[in-house]
Formats: C-alpha cells, sequence, structure tokens
C-alpha cells in the first residue's frame, strides 16, 4: 500500500508533538511536587520538650541583640549544663532590681537543710569546714542568645540563678539552677543539692 510522503511526514511530527507536551506536562507535575516539599513548615519552637526553659526570640530588656538560639538543641533537648561557660549579661535595672536570692541547702549526708538569702557576687561560708558558696549571677527570666545569656524581661518568669560551690579555694561544682524548672539543673554535688525558692524583687 502506497502512503502519500506528506501524509507520512505530518504523522510523523504529530507524534513527535505529542512526545514534547507529554514530556512537559512530566516536568510540570515534578516541579509542583517540589514547591509542595519546600512549603513544608519548619520546626518550630513549639517542638521543646513539656517545661524546657524557654528559649529567646533576640531581644534583651529591649535590646534586639543578636539572633536567638532556636533550633530546640538544636531540636535534641538543649539544656542549660552546656551554657555554665557563656557570659552573662544583664541590664543595670536587672541588677538593681534582683540583687539576692533565697536558696534552701541540702546537706544529702545528714539529710539537713537550711535556708540562706544571698547576696549575688559575695561568698557565704558554709559550716561544713572550708566550703563556700556564691551566687554569681541572678536571672529572673533566663533565655539563651547566641553567644550569651540574658534576661529577656525584668520579671520572674524564669528565675534562675548561676551557683558556684567552693572547698579551699578549689572548685567543686559550678552550675545553673532553675526555680520553676528544677529537672534542667546544671548544677550537681555529690553531697550537696540546692533549691532555689521564690525571691521578693528589691526595687
Amino acid at each position: 500500500m502506497f502512503i502519500p510522503y506528506r501524509l507520512l511526514l505530518g504523522f510523523t511530527v504529530a507524534l513527535f508533538m505529542f512526545g514534547l507536551v507529554s514530556c512537559d506536562g512530566g516536568r510540570e507535575e515534578d516541579i509542583k511536587a517540589v514547591k509542595v516539599e519546600k512549603t513544608t513548615d519548619p520546626v518550630k519552637e513549639g517542638a521543646l520538650p513539656e517545661g524546657h526553659p524557654p528559649l529567646s526570640d533576640g531581644n534583651m530588656d529591649g535590646d534586639k541583640g543578636t539572633t536567638a538560639v532556636v533550633t530546640p538543641d538544636d531540636v535534641s533537648k538543649r539544656h542549660p549544663d552546656t551554657d555554665t561557660a557563656k557570659e552573662v549579661k544583664l541590664s543595670d535595672e536587672v541588677k538593681v532590681k534582683w540583687a539576692s536570692a533565697k536558696i534552701r541547702l541540702l546537706d544529702k549526708e545528714s539529710g539537713k537543710g537550711e535556708e540562706f538569702t544571698l547576696k549575688v557576687g559575695d561568698e557565704t561560708k558554709l559550716k561544713d569546714k572550708g566550703i563556700t558558696i556564691k551566687i554569681e549571677a541572678l536571672v529572673p527570666h533566663y533565655v539563651i542568645y547566641d553567644t550569651y545569656i540574658g534576661s529577656k524581661t525584668n520579671d520572674p518568669i524564669n528565675p534562675a540563678i548561676l551557683v558556684v560551690l567552693k572547698k579551699d579555694k578549689g572548685g567543686l561544682a559550678k552550675g545553673w539552677i532553675f526555680e520553676k524548672f528544677p529537672d534542667f539543673n546544671s548544677f550537681k554535688n555529690d553531697r550537696y543539692d540546692i533549691i532555689l525558692l521564690p525571691s521578693a524583687a528589691i526595687g
């Protein structure tokens, strides 16, 4: 059977154009799929474990500051024990208002407890000879920034103290103690346990 040359050529071109349309359609669907994947919501701060000390939004006492650490530890349950070496930056207003803290010191060996009101920066001698306790910082609204620790507000939203325990001028323990989140305390000592009690602001 004889097929005219023009008819055969037209049929071939039609098949070729159909193939191009089909391929473009497939690529368009792939692109749409990629776009849907990219618009998926990222992990947000709400993914933190319940009771975790709140992370910063980048402000310290109204200062824009630096970008906050918001990768819930970076989603791996960030705990303050890695932040004892970070600098603590507090405004003068915070330092004046929160100049002392009330704690309960528990002796694990004797089972006895004693309450102290300690001024920030002062070293206090304990009954156990040679042992002193010092509060290096009191933060009423503890937040972690990229390079430092600060107070988001001047209100006792998440109070925390940085405590140093020494014996004969040698370090025994250093760490953060939280009033409302004691499970996240980084202060650890075999003999003494410390509880941060609600403190009244001075100013």
